[in-house]
């Protein structure tokens, strides 16, 4: 109804609003060409400062032939003794934990050999002499006075308490047990060692050098490239941890392996005082007799010997019984 009744007041109110829609299209356009006219040389100025400054003292810019060529000798990696060199004093430490690693670990390996512990050759003798007859204790004791080994030397001491009560026998071999196996272990204890240092110098390598690395950056003059120089004292910082962990994961396992082979051998050092405990249990409180009665050829008597029956043992006639049979 307005609209009818005011017709002209209408269309001049439409022109008005077409007239400024207009205007603001123009002006949105016109604007946005004089932005970009008035952006360009900003732009152009930039670019043209950038690359004066990337530019070097003859005018090449640093994507050029000769620095790209120095960047490939920078990221071609580096050689091991500069490795060592870079890594600080704490690498001579760690190389010389690594050198008691490979020395201890040789030295181990050939004492650890099963002719130094439990030989064959004594195994298969003394299943012999007990499969033969009866069991007689100084054929075992000259037995392992020819084959000097842990395994010899823990049947001398269950010999050597021939005649006593079973309980001071399985103490005297519990006793060269021990003994024999703290000596076979001592020279595995360097190496334990070496698997604990190794890491902490490596690790306290890497301390220091993030020290330096922090203490130098943060000392650097305005304008210096910061972030790169952070990152080559970590990088610097982080050698003497990869060298400790080198030394330190071989070493436990070498370590290990050893200490496996000592357990196996004692098994079998085990299996065979148990399969003698019987013939030595026969001689309890009937004739003890001494190292140097057990080794000579002669037969050693007692003047016990003839007050007990005839069917007690003595080192002149033991009983016959069937040998156990001897694990190898």
């Amino acid at each position: 109804m307005i609209f009818m009744k005011h017709p002209v007041a209408t269309l001049l109110k439409n022109r008005r609003i077409a007239i400024l829609f207009v205007l603001l299209v123009a002006s949105a356009c016109f604007g946005d060409r004089g932005a970009r006219c008035h952006a360009q040389p900003v732009a152009n100025e930039a670019e043209r400062r950038a690359e004066e400054a990337l530019a070097g003292p003859s005018g090449e810019t640093v994507s050029g032939q000769p620095d790209a060529v120095s960047s490939d000798k920078t990221t071609k990696g580096q050689t091991l003794l500069e490795l060592f060199l870079a890594g600080g004093v704490l690498m001579w430490p760690i190389t010389l934990m690594s050198v008691v690693v490979v020395l201890f670990g040789v030295e181990r390996s050939l004492a650890l050999r099963p002719s130094k512990i439990v030989p064959r050759s004594f195994i298969r003798d003394l299943g012999e002499i007990t499969a033969d007859g009866p069991f007689d204790p100084r054929k075992v004791y000259r037995l392992c006075q020819q084959n000097p080994s842990v395994v010899s030397t823990v049947v001398r001491a269950m010999l050597g308490r021939l005649g006593r009560p079973m309980s001071e026998v399985e103490h005297a071999v519990s006793e060269t047990k021990d003994r024999e196996a703290s000596h076979l272990y001592a020279n595995i204890r360097p190496i334990g060692l070496a698997v604990t240092v190794t890491p902490l110098m490596g690790l306290l390598g890497t301390v220091q050098g993030m020290i330096l690395a922090f203490y130098t950056t943060a000392n650097l003059q305005a304008g210096a490239n910061r972030a790169a120089e952070l990152a080559q004292g970590i990088y610097v910082a982080l050698i003497t941890t990869f060298a400790g962990l080198c030394v330190a994961i071989p070493a436990a396992i070498l370590a290990h392996y050893l200490e496996g082979r000592i357990i196996n051998s004692f098994r079998k050092v085990d299996g065979v005082v148990e399969s003698l405990l019987p013939q030595v249990e026969r001689y309890e409180n009937v004739q003890r007799v001494t190292a140097r009665q057990l080794a000579s050829e002669t037969p050693a008597r007692s003047s016990k010997t003839s007050a007990e029956p005839v069917s007690r043992p003595t080192l002149d006639a033991s009983p016959k019984v069937s040998a156990p049979k001897i694990q190898g």
